[in-house]
């Protein structure tokens, strides 16, 4: 009697774990999978079809020509009083019009965060529109190829 009463208890703890350990998390991936792939992959930092990071998580570039941030290392948030002033730097560093430096920012402003607490922009973004604008001008191409081989 007891011996039987133990072979139950593990065909339902293996058929529980079946369910709730393979089943529902091959589920919740390929609902996420189909519904919002950038999302559930990390939201990818994808420049010249290499992938250089996640847009979550902060990437140091290593270059006064990008920009950074001085909070915690894996925070990608800046504040938009430090991203003009930085910009100052970028435009003194790598000669970036500030017209050019201002769109970005004003780009990049997280919609959200204006509604809930002060504005924030999330670096990688910014570092994103720098390298799109650095590769389209061959003046700049030296970031680039600092920002593809770090």
């Amino acid at each position: 009697m007891q011996i039987k009463f133990v072979t139950d208890g593990l065909k339902v703890a293996f058929i529980l774990f079946l369910i709730f350990g393979l089943g529902y998390p091959l589920l919740i991936y390929g609902i996420g999978q189909v519904s919002m792939p950038y999302q559930a992959n990390g939201e990818p930092f994808v420049f010249d079809n290499r992938t250089i990071g996640s847009m979550l998580l902060y990437i140091n570039f290593d270059s006064t020509a990008f920009f950074s941030t001085n909070n915690s290392y894996y925070d990608p948030y800046i504040s938009v009083e430090r991203a003009y002033a930085e910009a100052l730097s970028i435009n003194k560093t790598a000669g970036v019009p500030l017209t050019v430096l201002d769109n970005i920012i004003n780009k990049n402003i997280d919609l959200w965060s204006r509604i809930f607490i002060r504005p924030v922009i999330n670096v990688n973004k910014l570092n994103y529109d720098l390298l799109q604008y650095y590769s389209q001008n061959s003046k700049y191409r030296v970031y680039v190829i600092q920002a593809l081989n770090r």
